[in-house]
C-alpha cells in the first residue's frame, strides 16, 4: 500500500543516497482497505495453491522476507531456482534497494492507530 500510494516500488542505492538528505513525506494508510488488502492476500495464496494442488504441479515457495531479503540468503534462495528450472547457476547481483526502512513508524503516519487496531486481530503476529 505504501508502494502504490507513493508509485514507487523499488529504488537504486544511489537513489536513496541521495534521497536520505531529504524528508520523505510519510503515508496514511486506511485501515478498512489495510484489513481488505490481508484477506485477498490470504484469499488468493490458498487459491493459488489449491490451483496447483490439483493441477499436480510442483511449486517451490520463496517469501520475501525470509528468502530475498536478507543479502545473505539471495546467492542460496536463487539457487534453489535455478535447480528448480534445471538450469546452471550463476552469481546473482542488484542494485535495488528497499524503499523503506524496517521501522513502519518513519513511514507510516496513523502507524500507532494501526498498532492499535492490528493487535486485536489475527494480523497482531505481522506487527515488529
Amino acid at each position: 500500500m505504501v508502494a502504490k500510494s507513493k508509485n514507487k516500488w523499488h529504488t537504486t542505492l544511489t537513489e536513496k543516497k541521495v534521497k536520505s538528505s531529504q524528508k520523505d513525506s510519510k503515508v496514511h494508510i486506511n485501515c478498512d482497505e489495510l484489513f481488505q488488502e490481508m484477506k485477498n492476500g490470504e484469499m488468493y495464496l490458498s487459491m493459488e495453491k489449491k490451483t496447483l494442488d490439483q493441477l499436480e504441479i510442483t511449486y517451490i515457495t520463496i517469501v520475501y522476507e525470509d528468502d530475498l531479503l536478507p543479502e545473505n540468503k539471495q546467492q542460496q534462495t536463487m539457487d534453489i531456482i535455478f535447480d528448480y528450472l534445471s538450469l546452471p547457476s550463476v552469481l546473482v547481483k542488484t542494485n535495488l534497494v528497499r524503499t523503506t526502512s524496517d521501522n513502519m513508524s518513519d513511514f507510516i503516519e496513523n502507524y500507532d492507530e494501526l498498532v492499535k487496531i492490528i493487535s486485536r486481530t489475527k494480523y497482531a503476529k505481522f506487527l515488529c
